[in-house]
């Protein structure tokens, strides 16, 4: 699968396969802080140890400085759609 998100001021919204499959409002913005990002894991909030892992295998990731638009996340799809046999 190709899975993408994205969040916006108070938006996010979840991609499957270069296709919106869901979204959320949320009541307040995307917090600023200095706290590490993690990918395939979460961290346990307060001393940031790794927590949760993921059990399975991630072929790519990526992080935007912006939120991409349904079209660009449809586009980044269709340019990897072969490695997912869709």
């Amino acid at each position: 699968y190709h899975v993408a998100g994205t969040w916006t001021t108070r938006a996010m919204k979840l991609y499957l396969n270069g296709v919106e499959d869901g979204s959320q409002t949320s009541p307040s913005a995307i917090m600023n802080n200095d706290f590490n990002t993690f990918i395939g894991c979460d961290s346990d909030g307060s001393s940031e140890a790794k927590v949760r892992f993921f059990g399975g295998q991630m072929g790519n990731s990526a992080i935007w400085k912006t939120a991409l638009t349904a079209a660009q996340v449809r586009q980044n799809f269709n340019a990897q759609r072969s490695r997912f046999g869709v």
